[in-house]
């Protein structure tokens, strides 16, 4: 009865420092503004060169359809008629966002995707009638975590318009301490013992 007890106790033991241990499955992430440190040093890759033609990629980012480079004040990058639009991201940037201009007939949803490809969060617009840009702008904040990729639709389905492609890391990308790791491990030998003694009485 003794030894059941210490089975059960030990067993407790290693699940809590197992679940203590183990990452998160949802990131951690701030939505950046304009003024945002993170954001401010970012690399910006700019948009368009009012030239017309399309591109399929610039710099680390990549389109799923090509975009037309239009000219203007901003000389940005649109396309008609596609109801979602992913942006890939190469390489590993903890920091991206781009301006897109949306207007109160066209509101759209951008949603941010990690390296595994699990959904960080969705940054949505409903109304600016304005006409200016819009910042779209994540950090991901989960140690050793990347943006990979990006979607954007809209309930239209009939325009995007963005620029200022912009990536960056900070040092909240860092890889997990040994510590942490050690834990995590002890915790793993934990729950086999615990499955061992099972097994065995």
């Amino acid at each position: 009865m003794y030894t059941l007890r210490f089975v059960h106790a030990a067993s407790l033991l290693a699940l809590s420092t197992l679940l203590l241990a183990a990452p998160a499955f949802a990131d951690n992430y701030t939505v950046l503004n304009s003024t945002s440190s993170a954001y401010t040093s970012a690399a910006d890759f700019g948009g368009g060169d009012g030239s017309f033609n399309t591109i399929s990629s610039l710099g680390p980012f990549s389109f799923s359809d090509p975009l037309y480079q239009l000219s203007g004040s901003e000389n940005m990058l649109g396309h008609n008629n596609v109801s979602q639009l992913t942006i890939n991201v190469a390489g590993n940037y903890n920091v991206v966002g781009f301006g897109y201009q949306v207007s109160n007939l066209d509101p759209a949803n951008v949603s941010f995707y990690n390296a595994q490809g699990n959904f960080i969060d969705t940054i949505s617009f409903t109304d600016n009638t304005s006409g200016n840009d819009v910042l779209v702008a994540l950090e991901d904040t989960t140690p050793g975590e990347s943006i990979s990729y990006i979607t954007v639709s809209n309930d239209i389905g009939n325009q995007f318009m963005l620029d200022n492609l912009t990536v960056g890391s900070t040092g909240t990308s860092a890889t997990p301490e040994p510590g942490s790791l050690a834990l995590f491990g002890s915790g793993l030998v934990g729950l086999a013992g615990m499955i061992r003694r099972r097994r065995s009485a």
